[in-house]
């Protein structure tokens, strides 16, 4: 099960992406487009509009991806 978007974990995996390593492809793809937007430097809102994305995903694949998501958030 996922936790709630406003969890703090969401924030901590748009701020640290490389910290993890993903098994389904296309979030291993979107975490890494994420990664590169995270070294460019982000404001609070485009963090915010990455976490909702990625939360989004993340809702929608939940099925497919339930090794990465309990890695993830346990």
């Amino acid at each position: 099960m996922l936790p709630p978007r406003t969890d703090p974990r969401w924030t901590a995996l748009i701020e640290r992406p490389d910290n993890h390593t993903y098994e389904f492809l296309a979030l291993r793809i979107l975490m890494q487009r994420v990664a590169l937007k995270a070294r460019r430097g982000v404001e609070r809102a485009d963090q915010d509009a990455m976490a909702d994305e990625v939360y989004g995903f993340f809702q929608k694949n939940q099925t497919l991806m339930v090794n990465d998501i309990s890695t993830l958030f346990g």
